[in-house]
């Protein structure tokens, strides 16, 4: 827990999205919008933003039909090419939890902002700050890693 390697990942290219560069910046683009300040997640880029933190992100609600709470997600990297710290891509999925900028969105943020800052302490979820909340949640400070197992990547 000291901060040496245990396990270093070796990207390998598998196949490329059948998609032309022109239409990808467009995705790309509008996925930089969500965290804007006119974006559905403007709280959440405001925040990357004042940590210098660039990243690109959807978010999502889902309704279900059987609960009265639809599910929410959000989905996005970061784009800092910093060859310290290796750009991420991460996807929050609640189930029956709300709006996905309300819930899955800060979740996101937190996960960013741990792995590019992690010695800055937490700050609180917004339903950490309820009536009946007195204190954040822990913020664990290291998990043990294992090698992941190789497994045969599926044929499209």
């Amino acid at each position: 827990m000291n901060g040496d390697v245990t396990y270093e990942f070796t990207s390998t290219i598998r196949g490329t999205l059948p998609i032309s560069p022109t239409y990808l910046k467009v995705v790309q683009d509008a996925m930089v919008t969500v965290l804007s300040p006119n974006g559905t997640a403007r709280k959440v880029g405001s925040y990357l933003n004042s940590y210098s933190i660039h990243a690109a992100a959807k978010t999502g609600t889902a309704q279900t039909g059987v609960y009265s709470d639809p599910h929410a997600w959000f989905a996005g990297y970061t784009f800092n090419n910093n060859p310290d710290r290796p750009d991420i891509a991460v996807a929050v999925v609640l189930e029956n939890a709300g709006e996905g900028s309300q819930w899955a969105a800060p979740i996101f943020k937190a996960i960013v902002r741990l792995y590019f800052h992690p010695s800055t302490p937490r700050e609180p979820f917004d339903w950490e700050k309820a009536v009946g909340v007195w204190k954040p949640t822990a913020t664990p400070t290291g998990l043990p890693t294992t090698a992941p197992e190789a497994t045969a990547t599926p044929k499209p």
